[in-house]
């Protein structure tokens, strides 16, 4: 188990001089952070381990005001976490009313049964897109690479050098502070040089080109892409953030940058430098995806969308200056689908009209996005590719299958327009137990073990506002020291991901979310 210790403290920081030199006169600017850092600091743990990382609340009076619930007894600006990319308990997995106020201290578990791109931000109700905005966000890296105690690569992926970029857009006002505006990205870059290999649910079975006219990326949507430069010594590459008038033609820009970034090619060949090699056997990581979810599934939902066939509709839209889903909020209507079986697949179709793009997250699934219907259809780097963000573009109608595990609770789905979930298209889902359920017959068979019920009725753990794992005083915290580690791994939290032996195989089942352990 890895254990980390993040401080949320605003601060200043000078970290515009080189790039707006006309900042090194002017005075610092305020952000919220991680660790004093922006982004936070990057996170990195080895697939089949499970991990602690403890939240404290330090925040001070660089933004000031007053918010629920740190009011009376409690006080400060409050942030809640959200790990972006795992099948967290309800109760860490940053509901946005489970919020940490001044001088408290949330300490979350996390899984990290699958290798992916994850990252970690605000979710904070309300207060998302300004607490995220000002710096509060960074990378999770679960890896499988053996040198990080991971159970290996596909193809050569092991020996081949990694780098991330994180897009933002940051703009500042004359006093040289941020100042909130609406984010978006584009990457277009040559299809000759790129393979894309994985996305926000890990990797891809096949790698597929990189679109000729450029990757499209939502807010919050991940990437994993192969790139060979052995053709371009010497150069000078430009990340390029194109406008596309087709998606973008009703969306409002304060401010549009196009150079996201540089890339300088150096003249000299490493000859030890390994060359990418998708015809390399594909060596399977943990990707819980497609072990539940069958291509008899997948064939069924798509027969059910071409027959415009579904089980439930969400729709994205704005009544009365509000973004709704389904003509209802956060506050007017929190849960929009309360009878999900666990364990159980449904087709959902996702829509929205004309006004802005939605970059939708489901919380604790992954999915595969099986028809979209717009002008482009769906696209080749989304076709069976794992994902927990789609992009609903204006008019846009997207079938999405899911099968709705591995934990049962309560879990938020939203706009990923940061500004959009705060003002308020954020709702909810709770899945229960799968019994004469919309889609009881499509649920995998259970491990059954009545003396050890924990395994797939742990009921405790799906109330995301669980008194037991709230914020606490920081002074009340136990150390965090290999004993309180050891003692939280013999709880046993996720032994849906990590089963004891006895478990493997009970009454004839066998269980679909099993992830493989490797010595860290």
């Amino acid at each position: 188990m890895f254990s980390y210790t993040i401080d949320v403290i605003d601060t200043t920081l000078r970290i515009f001089d080189e790039s707006v030199p006309a900042c090194i006169t002017k005075t610092a600017t305020n952000f919220l952070t991680y660790n004093s850092k922006v982004p936070g600091p990057t996170i990195r743990v080895s697939s089949g381990h499970e991990s602690i990382v403890r939240f404290t609340n330090k925040i001070g009076s660089l933004f000031p005001g007053t918010f629920s619930p740190c009011i009376e007894n409690r006080t400060g600006r409050p942030f809640s976490v959200h790990l972006h990319g795992s099948a967290n308990l309800a109760p860490y997995d940053g509901w946005a009313e489970d919020e940490t106020c001044y001088g408290e201290t949330k300490e979350y578990v996390y899984p990290n049964n699958r290798p992916t791109t994850a990252w970690y931000h605000d979710h904070a109700i309300h207060i998302t897109a300004k607490n995220a905005y000002l710096g509060l966000a960074g990378l999770y890296l679960i890896t499988s690479k053996t040198k990080y105690g991971g159970c290996g690569e596909p193809w050569n992926l092991e020996d081949i050098e990694e780098k991330h970029i994180i897009i933002q857009d940051k703009v500042l006002n004359s006093a040289f502070q941020l100042f909130i505006d609406p984010l978006n990205a584009h990457l277009d870059i040559s299809q000759n040089i790129c393979k894309i290999i994985g996305t926000d649910g890990g990797f891809r079975d096949i790698p597929v080109i990189f679109p000729e006219t450029g990757l499209l990326i939502g807010v919050a949507e991940r990437y994993d892409v192969v790139w060979d430069f052995t053709a371009l010594r010497s150069q000078t590459l430009f990340l390029w953030n194109h406008k596309d008038d087709i998606f973008m033609k009703d969306v409002p820009f304060f401010c549009y940058s196009h150079l996201i970034g540089q890339l300088q090619i150096s003249a000299a060949t490493n000859a030890s430098s390994p060359v990418f090699q998708e015809n390399l056997p594909y060596t399977t990581p943990e990707d819980p995806i497609k072990r539940v979810l069958y291509a008899s599934d997948i064939n069924l939902a798509m027969q059910m969308a071409n027959e415009s066939r579904f089980h439930r509709k969400m729709a994205f839209s704005k009544i009365n200056g509000k973004w709704v889903i389904n003509n209802e909020t956060w506050d007017t209507f929190r849960i929009a689908a309360a009878d999900i079986g666990q364990n159980t697949w449904e087709l959902w179709v996702y829509q929205t009209g004309t006004g802005w793009f939605h970059p939708v997250h489901m919380h604790l699934v992954d999915f595969y996005i099986i028809k979209r219907e717009d002008d482009t259809g769906l696209r080749s780097f989304e076709y069976l590719s794992p994902k927990d963000v789609m992009f609903l573009g204006e008019g846009d109608r997207l079938y999405v299958i899911a099968r709705f595990g591995a934990h049962k609770g309560d879990y938020m789905f939203h706009c990923h327009n940061l500004i959009h979930e705060d003002d308020d298209m954020m709702r909810a889902m709770r899945i229960i137990d799968s019994q004469n359920r919309l889609t009881a017959s499509s649920a995998q068979p259970f491990i059954l073990n009545g003396f050890a019920n924990i395994i797939y009725s742990n009921w405790k753990y799906s109330n995301p506002m669980l008194n037991d794992t709230a914020a606490k005083p920081t002074n009340q915290m136990p150390t965090l020291d290999s004993i309180y580690m050891q003692n939280m791994l013999n709880i046993s939290l996720y032994r849906i991901f990590y089963p004891f032996p006895t478990d493997s195989v009970l009454n004839g089942f066998t269980n679909p979310w099993k992830c493989a352990w490797c010595p860290a």
